[in-house]
């Protein structure tokens, strides 16, 4: 418990050292304008590109001191112009199982809800196992563990194929 509880003074010092680059001004509520919305990123790989950009010490979570530029970047808002309370209401949002670290997986979820854009834009399940023939399903196997584009796969497997002499 005393480990937890040093975890969560740890976390609200992070926030509060990323809250002094706030001006103490009163913002913009939060919500996204007709304008705005046509700037949205709807491309998940981008989405991740963008995540990923944040995310400065590699560690495939954004931590307190990452947040607030990731987020001012997909409110396409000036950090300045955001009210301190609602931007750590939306790290709470985000921050499902309370770790004080965001994963890709919880800011997608997030992003795609707020945003109301199809988070499975592969359709994965929408054809079942019986409509895909065999070898196309171990390469879509493969991509997925590997976590690479399914067509970058299928091209290299299309290229291995013609070097096996034993078809």
């Amino acid at each position: 418990q005393e480990q937890s509880q040093t975890a969560q003074k740890k976390q609200n010092t992070k926030k509060m050292d990323v809250l002094q680059h706030f001006s103490s001004r009163q913002a913009m509520p939060l919500s996204v304008t007709k304008r705005e919305s046509t700037k949205i990123v709807t491309d998940l790989a981008e989405l991740r590109r963008i995540f990923d950009f944040y995310d400065k010490d590699g560690s495939n979570l954004i931590d307190p001191e990452e947040f607030v530029p990731l987020l001012t970047r997909v409110l396409r808002r000036p950090g300045n112009s955001m009210d301190k309370k609602e931007i750590w209401q939306i790290w709470d949002n985000i921050d499902q199982d309370g770790s004080g670290q965001i994963s890709f997986d919880e800011f997608q979820q997030w992003y795609c809800k707020a945003f109301r854009i199809d988070g499975n834009p592969d359709r994965t399940g929408f054809i079942s196992s019986e409509q895909v023939p065999p070898h196309e399903g171990m390469i879509r196997s493969i991509a997925k563990k590997l976590n690479l584009d399914f067509f970058k796969v299928d091209s290299l497997w299309t290229r291995y194929s013609s070097f096996d002499l034993d078809k």
